[in-house]
């Protein structure tokens, strides 16, 4: 049966290395995509954010608000039109092993060799 009781040998490893300097911050970011018809369209526009050690942070809006832009920035796989991202003070310019991405569909195996090997077992 599952404890309810905190367990110290589990609790929140970054917490022990310096939490107060882990945060990824985001500073005037703005992302720039071209519309259907070519017309420029901001998909975020100077947002300014700050997460810290231990935080839960669930963003929430509308379909095409810029949710998944702005994961895809933190993440590094895109990068923005101008401001700025941080992860422990130095510049997110690419993936790296030091984030995460959780996708919600398994993407990576549609139409694989692995999706067939998974389906035939």
């Amino acid at each position: 049966m599952p404890s309810s009781q905190p367990r110290p040998d589990i609790e929140n490893t970054v917490s022990k290395r310096d939490a107060a300097n882990t945060e990824v911050k985001i500073e005037g970011v703005s992302k720039l995509y071209a519309s259907a018809e070519g017309e420029p369209a901001w998909g975020l526009l100077d947002v300014a954010l700050s997460i810290h050690a231990g935080e839960f942070l669930c963003a929430i809006g509308p379909s095409g608000c810029g949710k998944t832009t702005l994961l895809n920035l933190i993440a590094g796989f895109i990068r923005p039109s101008r401001g700025s991202l941080l992860f422990d003070g130095e510049p997110i310019v690419g993936p790296a092993p030091n984030r995460g991405v959780v996708f919600q569909e398994y993407a990576l195996f549609r139409g694989s060799p692995h999706a067939a090997m998974l389906s035939s077992a």
